[in-house]
């Protein structure tokens, strides 16, 4: 798409530190939960969501944040980051 065409003026490339380790999951989940109503697919996003991670080869329970290198990570990043534009 030629963005310029439509319009639109400004291009903001960021990274915000530590934006995925961060992101309440009560946040990711009322966002989810607005567009998605099957209480199956709800809970495997929070099984995600709460899958913890191992570092140091021990197991570390997620309390917050989407795994980084999950594959629908950067989509809850999307629906996080969109509500910015809202």
């Amino acid at each position: 798409m030629d963005y310029h065409k439509q319009g639109y003026k400004y291009v903001v490339d960021a990274d915000i530190k530590g934006f995925f380790d961060n992101i309440p999951h009560k946040l990711i989940m009322g966002l989810v939960e607005r567009e998605i109503s099957d209480g199956k697919t709800l809970n495997t996003i929070k099984k995600f969501l709460m899958a913890g991670v191992i570092e140091d080869g021990k197991f570390v329970p997620t309390k917050s944040g989407a795994p980084q290198g999950g594959v629908i990570s950067p989509l809850i990043s999307n629906i996080v980051l969109y509500t910015l534009l809202l």
